[in-house]
């Protein structure tokens, strides 16, 4: 039986839009949400991480380290994120392009065990390794969005 440009638009529609009916055939808008959130907070994210490469290198001669808060801060929207991500991932069921979930995750991990490794260290090196963490974590993001 072919198949009429509508129908064809109408499947390419469904495949690009992560949308799930349920049982009574009710969609859910809330994943256009999360998308959206997804897809906003990645800006927060990465200026966070800028304004801490910035403090890093704006201090990395002196004797003290990031901001605590925004160290934290950053830290926080990075998890938001991965999670969001994780959602998105599995709720919309694209498995075919796994390469932006898995560099996020790996950036995600980089950035955790490089935070938990520099709090057991003393000034300087703590403020100096974390800036150099910073600055894989914002590559690895880069190459997973833009690649």
């Amino acid at each position: 039986m072919p198949m009429d440009a509508g129908s064809l638009v109408d499947r390419a529609a469904r495949r690009l839009t992560p949308h799930r009916l349920d049982a009574n055939g009710i969609l859910f808008e809330s994943m256009d949400f999360l998308l959206e959130t997804h897809s906003g907070l990645r800006w927060l994210v990465l200026a966070a991480l800028i304004a801490m490469l910035v403090i890093g290198l704006a201090r990395w001669n002196k004797d003290s380290s990031h901001h605590p808060v925004l160290v934290s801060v950053s830290s926080i929207m990075l998890d938001v994120q991965v999670l969001l991500g994780i959602i998105l991932l599995i709720v919309n069921q694209t498995w075919d392009d796994l390469f932006h979930p898995v560099v996020m995750l790996i950036a995600a991990s980089v950035f955790k065990i490089g935070k938990i490794r520099t709090a057991k260290v003393e000034e300087p090196t703590r403020g100096k390794r974390l800036t150099v963490v910073t600055v894989l974590t914002l590559l690895l993001i880069l190459v997973g969005i833009y690649i």
